[in-house]
């Protein structure tokens, strides 16, 4: 067979165009998944530690309702926790949240890992303690080894990370300790990170869930958050432990919120949802004109080399298309197409991988709120320490939500009942009947959530339970004035039960 080609030139040409096109295209994927996408991988941020210097402060927002103490000893200048019911102390107001301001100040730098650090506390009274108090710490940024030099626990070195390190690992570490260790699993690898809010801009967050064993609660788990660009502590949430964070006031845990409210530190910049819907409608543009690219190019190369190319058929040794096999003619028509079938693949794929990233500033769906029970307006009237008590089926919420059963209560005419009186609500899984066969003392033994009401003309509060679901269960609540003596007033109220359906705080 003889055969005349077209110039290599047009064919060399196409393909480093289209060599181009996937550069730019695999060049404009990487971005995205940087601006887009929070890694998972611990050595992916950027910690720089000089950016904690003399003059840096950071000040932490502790939201909480549930205080409980660490009542602790110094034995041979060890810390001896003394953990258990007749040693513990536990302050609790479910209605009210309480707010403890904790101030690091950076106030000079011993060498060029250790800082000396300033800690203040300032706090409201929550049930007659005051969380108060200014301490001075050894810090060193990049291990996390913290010395206390003042107070109860003066001498003392321990573990407070306020900064996160590439060292952490999928294998479970401390990070926090002193007499006790805090462990951290970091996000299953592959997991998209979160988006912080703070100080009013949204941050890419690499979230890691802790865990501490108390000898009276068991487990008790909160999670943290640190800014993936300077690696400090941004967030915390549920029964927040940190033997020193939290330990200088005496605090072995706290129930709800830890909050970075401010600080002079750079934390990098924002997280912007414009940026990553731009780069990612530039790179479905791109795809776009590069296939169409591709696909130009073989159709001008296939144009010319059939006008260019001239077969002798008495020289021609290819095998008859009648002796070939099924499978020989499928290839040997796909033949001439591979280098464009093959660009196109690549394109696909790199574009699928790119569409189905999980983009972490998009928000889930807005909670679900149904009612389950109204007090009937024939029946607002509650004598104090009467039970209330109904049966429900509270189904199991879909992945990544929870659901949260709440009570509402409005105050329609407070008669001559004292103030403030004290809702004490629960649920369990039994039936009703098991509940009315309770007697008083077995009652008072339940679970209960609490809130406080003060007199006015129209009072309500909000209380709240969290429950897995998918079985029976049941609501109780009364009112009660544990601050008088009177047991014999009755009140009108207005309660509202509700199930909210909501994703995992």
């Amino acid at each position: 067979m003889h055969t005349h080609t077209a110039p290599e030139g047009l064919f060399l040409s196409g393909s480093r165009r289209t060599l181009t096109a996937l550069m730019l295209l695999l060049t404009l994927s990487a971005t995205l998944v940087n601006f887009g996408h929070a890694t998972s991988d611990v050595s992916s941020p950027t910690v720089s530690f000089s950016t904690l210097e003399v003059g840096s402060f950071l000040e932490y927002t502790l939201s909480t309702q549930i205080v409980v103490l660490w009542n602790y000893t110094l034995a041979n200048g060890i810390v001896v926790t003394r953990d258990g019911i007749l040693s513990r102390e536990v302050l609790s107001t479910p209605a009210l949240t309480h707010e403890i301001i904790i101030t690091f100040d950076v106030v000079e730098e011993e060498t060029s890992d250790v800082f000396i650090m300033g800690v203040t506390y300032q706090g409201p009274s929550i049930l007659g303690h005051f969380f108060d108090g200014v301490f001075q710490l050894s810090y060193s940024p990049s291990t996390g080894v913290c010395t206390i030099r003042n107070g109860s626990l003066a001498g003392q070195t321990g573990i407070m990370n306020l900064v996160s390190r590439n060292a952490w690992s999928s294998e479970g570490f401390v990070i926090s300790s002193l007499d006790r260790n805090v462990t951290a699993q970091q996000a299953p690898p592959g997991g998209a990170g979160s988006i912080c809010t703070v100080k009013g801009e949204r941050q890419i967050c690499q979230e890691y869930d802790c865990k501490y064993y108390d000898s009276v609660d068991g487990e008790v788990r909160h999670s943290r958050s640190y800014d993936t660009d300077s690696g400090l502590l941004v967030r915390a949430s549920g029964s927040i432990t940190d033997r020193i964070l939290l330990g200088l006031v005496n605090i072995s845990y706290a129930d709800y919120r830890l909050v970075l409210t401010d600080t002079n530190i750079e934390l990098g910049p924002a997280y912007s949802v414009a940026a990553a819907l731009a780069i990612q409608g530039a790179l479905m543009l791109s795809g776009a004109a590069a296939i169409i690219a591709v696909c130009v190019m073989w159709r001008r190369r296939r144009s010319s080399t059939e006008v260019s190319t001239v077969f002798t058929p008495d020289t021609d040794e290819s095998i008859p298309s009648e002796t070939k096999t099924l499978l020989q003619r499928m290839f040997s028509g796909l033949l001439p197409f591979k280098t464009p079938l093959v660009t196109v693949v690549i394109i696909i794929l790199i574009l699928a991988s790119v569409m189905t990233l999980r983009l972490p500033f998009l928000e889930g769906p807005p909670p679900e709120e149904h009612v389950l029970f109204v007090t009937p307006t024939s029946d607002n009237d509650h004598a104090l320490g009467e039970w209330r008590a109904g049966g429900f089926y509270l189904p199991a919420a879909p992945q990544g939500r929870e659901n949260l059963v709440t009570i509402q209560a409005e105050i329609l005419s407070w008669g001559v009942c004292p103030a403030p009186l004290r809702l004490g609500y629960g649920i369990s899984e039994m039936t009703l009947d098991d509940f009315l066969d309770m007697d008083d003392n077995e009652r008072n033994g339940l679970p209960t959530n609490g809130m406080y009401i003060n007199e006015g003309a129209s009072s309500s509060g909000q209380s709240g339970d969290v429950k897995s679901g998918s079985t029976t269960y049941i609501w109780y609540y009364r009112f009660t004035a544990p601050y008088s003596n009177e047991t014999s007033c009755t009140l009108r109220a207005s309660v509202t039960i509700s199930l909210v359906i909501r994703d995992i705080e």
